[in-house]
This record gives structure tokens, sequence and C-alpha cells, in this order.
């Protein structure tokens, strides 16, 4: 069995990390070369900032390349769980920044012409008992009349 990314059989070997000395002075230091730590890179490098990454293994080694390249809506909490949690107008801002952020990766990947077959075709959640689908159903009133997020839940 494998115990690495099998994507990384079709790359040259172009992102190992480099065992070169740390520089004198930098800006930011930012630990972990994944999607978020080279994303956040390039946004502060744009701003002006000095930064220096620091990457144990090779570029995308941990969760960016195990997680299969989803991009999911929603949170760790469930859309009734964060309502609860914080109220609706701070639930509410939440779940909108799940969606502003999956925008933002599309407009990123754009920008930089990055080649990895993103298609927004939303999500699949199955339900394994009854009691699963009818939590299904309770979140999906939740996002459309709390949320204004429209999903579509069906029996197969």
């Amino acid at each position: 069995m494998k115990t690495y990314s099998c994507w990384l059989d079709t790359l040259e070997n172009t992102l190992s990390a480099s065992k070169t000395e740390l520089p004198e002075q930098t800006d930011l230091t930012i630990i972990g070369a994944g999607i978020t730590g080279l994303t956040t890179a390039i946004f502060t490098a744009k701003a002006g900032v000095n930064v220096t990454i620091i990457e144990k293994n090779q570029v995308g080694y941990g969760a960016s390349t195990r997680n299969g390249g989803q991009t999911l809506a929603g949170l760790k909490l469930s859309p009734g769980a964060l309502l609860k949690q914080y109220g609706k107008d701070q639930a509410v801002a939440f779940y909108r920044e799940t969606l502003k952020a999956i925008d933002g990766l599309e407009q990123f990947l754009k920008e930089h012409n990055i080649e990895c077959d993103f298609n927004r075709a939303g999500g699949l959640w199955a339900a394994c008992t009854p009691g699963h689908y009818q939590g299904f159903a309770a979140a999906q009133t939740l996002l459309k009349d709390v949320y204004q997020h429209e999903t579509h839940l069906s029996r197969r």
C-alpha cells in the first residue's frame, strides 16, 4: 500500500524542499508548504511582505495532497449547531465566508492559470439511516430559510 499521494507519481522531482540556510531577516515565517501556507505566502508577498516558508517534508506533503481536492461549503459544525452556538447573524456570516472562500479559490486558480480540473459540482452527503436522512432534511431547510443556500435532497 502506498503511504503517499498517488499524484506525486506523475510529477517531476521539482517539489522537494531545498535545504538552504534561513535568511537572516524575514517579515513573515510560514510553517508548512501546503495549500494554506503557499497561498498565504503568495498573498502576503504580493503585498510586499518578505516571506520565508519552512517545510519539514516536501511541498504539499500533508493534508493538501491527501484530501481528494474537495472544496465544500459549510463548517465542521452543522448548520443547526452553528446557529445555536453563534446566533443567526454570526452563523450566516460564518457560512457566507465558506462560500466566498470557494469563489476566492476559483478566482485564484484562474488568475494563476493553475490547471487542476477545478469543477463546481457540489458535494455529496450520503445518509446511512433514516435518522441521518431526517437530519439532512432539517439541515436543508435551515440552509434554505436561514442561510439562503439552496441544496438538493433525494432518496434513491
